[in-house]
């Protein structure tokens, strides 16, 4: 579920590493006002079979202030099943924000 789309070893590993989350994280609202505004990203994961995109899109919604949406051809752990593409991701959005 998390891990369509790895390689046996990459999937193995990323298994391996769950742990439990809070079930309010994907329904609460997220409160940011005494945090610093920062550039947001949120990367949509594509082939992710644990939260369709549409759902992916509400959190979005919850979460507020995203400035940019990125649309990635991955499964739901997309660090551990592209991580080349996910870095270039991270490189390009500090660079444009901080040069």
């Amino acid at each position: 579920m998390f891990t369509n789309g790895m390689d046996r070893a990459t999937r193995e590993r990323a298994l391996s590493e769950l742990v439990p989350d809070s079930t309010g994280l994907s329904a609460e609202a997220v409160y940011r006002r005494r945090l610093p505004r920062v550039p947001t990203t949120y990367v949509v994961t594509l082939q992710d079979h644990s939260l369709r995109p549409s759902a992916q899109r509400q959190f979005i919604d919850n979460l507020g202030h995203v400035d940019e949406v990125v649309e990635l051809d991955a499964c739901h752990n997309a660090m551990q099943s592209h991580p080349i593409e996910v870095a270039r991701l991270i490189i390009e959005r500090m660079t444009l924000a901080f040069g």
